[in-house]
């Protein structure tokens, strides 16, 4: 169909495989599981390591902002209180002193932020190498599974033919 805008909508319906292939089973030596299970959980643990990274890095700047506000809360009041007396040319030294601090935080922000999307972007990386493996592997072990059942017809149909061929050999001498 077509959206108001003239675009042309696409349905679940339409994007879906029309048939559903049914899995078949496929054999693998004890080594091949082991590796293809190693494989998944070092994608796992580049996922969980990527999760812990982003709890730790929201939970510390979370901590660190609740810190600083409880022990600068105190000083601003104060701060607030004294300024009827003080001059301005003190608070201004110590308004750029939170400023300068406030633009490092930001920078510090800044190379967390950096180092977050550069995890990000190697477990990303790491779980799909371990699904590409994974999919070419179980590729790799259909073709071979139906090169096995091939060659096994191949040999059924073969058997058959023998078979015939003695019972007419037999028949021939009797």
């Amino acid at each position: 169909g077509s959206g108001g805008d003239g675009g042309v909508l696409v349905t679940e319906r339409q994007w879906r495989p029309l048939s559903r292939q049914v899995a078949q089973d496929v054999a693998l030596s004890m080594e091949e599981f082991l590796g293809l299970s190693q494989a998944k959980l070092q994608g796992l643990e580049f996922v969980a390591e990527y999760a812990a990274l982003v709890e730790a890095a929201r939970t510390g700047v979370a901590q660190f902002v609740a810190k600083e506000m409880e022990k600068r809360t105190p000083m601003v009041k104060e701060l607030l209180k004294d300024s009827r007396g003080t001059s301005s040319a003190e608070l201004e030294g110590q308004l750029s002193a939170l400023q300068a601090e406030a633009e490092h935080l930001e920078d510090e922000q800044e190379d967390d932020d950096e180092r977050l999307r550069t995890c990000e972007r190697e477990a990303a990386a790491a779980v799909a190498t371990v699904r590409a493996e994974g999919l070419a592997r179980a590729g790799r072990l259909a073709r071979q599974l139906e090169e096995e059942r091939a060659a096994t017809g191949a040999l059924e149909q073969l058997a058959k033919e023998q078979e015939v061929a003695l019972t007419q050999l037999r028949a021939a001498i009797e």
